[in-house]
């Protein structure tokens, strides 16, 4: 059967290589998930390894009550510190200290494996999927083009690509600065990110991703900050890709529903924060709640839920058999609350950008705003979280002994109001694009 009629999904899932690339990034995604949940609910991280390895817990307490992820990586760390060859020099460590090291040195390439390796692996496996299904589609779309055409239009596009590569990466080069956050250059400022994001925004995802990925891979070699992170450049180009895919999915859609829809998404997180603020305060949740609840000499299984709200009670259920209650505790309130309300900030700020810059921006008729802010503001967040998560885990180890939320929050704030700035321009470019009749084709 000829694949021309076919659903671009399927046609993809009829090739047995991509039918197994899925598969195997549902599986990797559904073991990475579970292994974070496992060992965040066990307290067993970079820091717990110091202290099992190289302070003065021998052995973790109660290992059986540990999950089989946080049991099985401790098991193999210490196998690789008992098969450690020991330095009997005069100036080396003790026997113990080497092979404590060689343990919390398995310790570490294992917990980054199991939390992240293997999600970033899924979801290039995901982005990859995604790819090939938008290149089918691609294919259908324009079915009485001959063959010539379309590679001459697929090389005009990689040409205007390629130019808006350079000029990101001479500005990126030149005119840049950072801010520090807790000791490290932990944001970066810079206008370059307007002319990696329009291939994304011109030609599709793919050519997005090929953008984004190009300015963070050559960018970092033009001018070395600090080691190369592979992981950094997928992350970069799968947010590419998700930018420019979420604006062709939404730029045919008619401005008046997203607006509705935005409006309903932003006025619901801000009651629900709210709301969840309130009740945690009426009921005496906050993260200390576990400590004083010691301090007064009382038990865990003292605390009577039946009074509280629901989403108190939700908060207890999900800690209170956890080992690190207190800290599980504090970020679930978090999410609850701040997050909430933070992801409320972003839709008012999205809708006060689309309100003043489309009486600024000529030619607003032709101009799909609200798409390009969504796009632009949803693939920055994606791509802030990963990369703060990575280098938190990887580069900028001394964030390890802050709360995530703390490193996050500026990096995200820094991002969003980036990225509803640089909408602005980007639509702007958008219009003298779609004006010019010769490359007017290349857009659709």
């Amino acid at each position: 059967m000829s694949d021309q009629g076919m659903c671009p999904v399927k046609t993809v899932l009829s090739r047995p290589v991509w039918s197994i690339i899925l598969a195997l990034s549902v599986l990797m995604t559904a073991f990475g998930i579970f292994a974070n949940v496992s060992l965040r609910t066990d307290g067993v991280d970079v820091a717990y390894s110091r202290e099992v390895f190289h302070g003065t817990v021998d052995t973790p307490p109660d290992t059986e009550s540990l999950s089989f992820v946080s049991r099985t990586i401790l098991n193999w760390s210490r196998t690789a510190g008992d098969r450690t060859n020991i330095d009997l020099s005069d100036d080396a460590p003790t026997e113990a200290w080497q092979r404590a090291t060689a343990s919390r040195d398995r310790f570490v390439t294992l917990y980054n494996f199991a939390t992240w390796w293997l999600i970033a692996i899924a979801l290039w496996g995901f982005v990859s999927f995604a790819m090939r299904i938008f290149w089918e589609k691609y294919k259908t779309l324009r079915p009485q083009e001959t063959e010539r055409v379309q590679n001459s239009r697929r090389l005009r596009r990689l040409m205007i690509t390629a130019i808006f590569l350079a000029i990101a990466l001479v500005i990126r080069t030149l005119f840049r600065f950072y801010i520090p956050l807790f000791g490290y250059a932990g944001i970066r400022i810079g206008i370059s990110g307007i002319f990696s994001i329009m291939p994304s925004i011109l030609f599709g995802p793919v050519y997005g991703a090929l953008a984004s990925g190009l300015s963070d891979m050559l960018g970092h070699f033009l001018s070395p900050r600090g080691p190369y992170l592979p992981a950094m450049t997928l992350i970069v180009a799968g947010g590419g890709f998700i930018r420019g895919a979420l604006f062709w999915l939404l730029r045919g859609r008619k401005t008046k529903v997203l607006k509705i829809i935005v409006i309903t998404l932003t006025l619901a997180f801000l009651i629900f924060g709210g709301l969840n603020l309130l009740f945690f305060h009426q009921d005496g949740i906050d993260a200390g709640f576990y400590d004083r609840l010691a301090y007064a000499g009382l038990e865990r299984t003292d605390i009577n839920t039946s009074d509280m709200h629901w989403v108190s009670r939700l908060a207890i259920e999900r800690t209170i058999n956890t080992q690190t209650a207190g800290d599980i505790l504090a970020g679930f309130i978090i999410v609850m609350t701040w997050g909430m309300l933070g992801i409320a900030v972003l839709g008012g700020l999205i809708l006060l950008a689309d309100l003043f810059f489309t009486k600024r921006l000529k030619n607003k008729n032709e101009l799909p705003l609200m798409p390009l802010l969504i796009a632009m503001v949803t693939s920055g967040a994606f791509v802030t979280t990963l990369n703060t998560f990575l280098l938190r885990e990887t580069v900028f180890v001394s964030w390890q002994l802050l709360p995530f939320a703390a490193v996050w929050i500026p990096r995200l704030i820094d991002e969003v109001l980036t990225n509803i700035v640089f909408a602005y321009f980007v639509a702007t470019l958008y219009g003298v694009f779609r004006q010019q009749r010769d490359l007017r084709e290349l857009v659709n």
